[in-house]
């Protein structure tokens, strides 16, 4: 039985109709993540297998995740498990993984959480240096995937509503968002297999939406990198440009 008690920070009310991230630690995080899960992050005793993806919200996350969970487990996961039975979300506030239960996990571990790239690397210990894996996706991509989920959990009433929705028009958002493997032939194949958009529509095996209570076709929504297009006016673009260069000078990203 999953217990939905929740154990959450007051929300920052100068956050547009709940902005779904806060400030908890001096970064910005989504709303699920607590005091208690970060310290969860902070007392994990890594491995130097252990492999940690980290991403904003809905830059691939998941869709990655189940990659690498395929990678190392040979192309195969049994069919009663979901990718949350073999990738660890440390952070999230449902169900959270003890200490205990990381502990017991095979090798290698993976891991994956909507962190800064700097906030699991200090993970690194003296003698135990772990693999990362950070998603940059285009800002406007984006920017318009989280607002379609956020908008499909607060307009179904979805439990997670509660706390990772958003009430507010796309602009009212978009104010509030811009404030070594080496692989055989036949893994390489089953990976283009399994990991399609297509295929992750599906969600039959990564089971995603099933785990989030979600109607299937809904998490994984277009899969592709120009639906932006839609909903960003001239001057948004204008304004995600000026602050990804501000931020990016000293790389050369291009997400087009």
């Amino acid at each position: 039985m999953i217990n939905l008690t929740w154990k959450l920070s007051i929300p920052d009310d100068k956050m547009p109709h709940s902005f779904p991230y806060k400030r908890l630690d001096n970064i910005m995080v989504p709303r699920f993540y607590t005091e208690e899960s970060l310290d969860r992050i902070k007392r994990l005793k890594t491995r130097t297998d252990d492999i940690f993806i980290s991403s904003y919200c809905r830059a691939g996350t998941h869709w990655l995740a189940y990659i690498v969970a395929l990678i190392v487990n040979n192309g195969i996961l049994p069919k009663e498990q979901s990718l949350h039975d073999v990738a660890c979300f440390i952070g999230q506030s449902l169900n959270p993984i003890t200490e205990e239960m990381m502990e017991k996990m095979d090798s290698p571990r993976i891991f994956f959480e909507h962190l800064p790239y700097k906030y699991i690397t200090f993970l690194n210990g003296k003698d135990v240096k772990p693999r990362y894996i950070y998603i940059a996706r285009n800002p406007k991509e984006v920017a318009v995937s989280f607002y379609n989920l956020l908008k499909t959990l607060n307009d179904s009433k979805h439990f997670m509503g509660s706390f990772m929705s958003f009430s507010g028009t796309w602009n009212e958002f978009f104010q509030a968002f811009i404030k070594g493997y080496k692989l055989s032939e036949e893994i390489i194949e089953i990976l283009f297999q399994k990991t399609s958009f297509d295929e992750m529509k599906k969600d039959e095996n990564a089971k995603i939406a099933q785990r989030l209570r979600l109607p299937t076709s809904s998490f994984f929504r277009a899969g592709t990198n120009n639906s932006w297009k839609a909903l960003f006016t001239e001057e948004q673009v204008k304004q995600m440009d000026e602050l990804l260069l501000s931020y990016t000078c000293n790389f050369n990203m291009d997400f087009n």
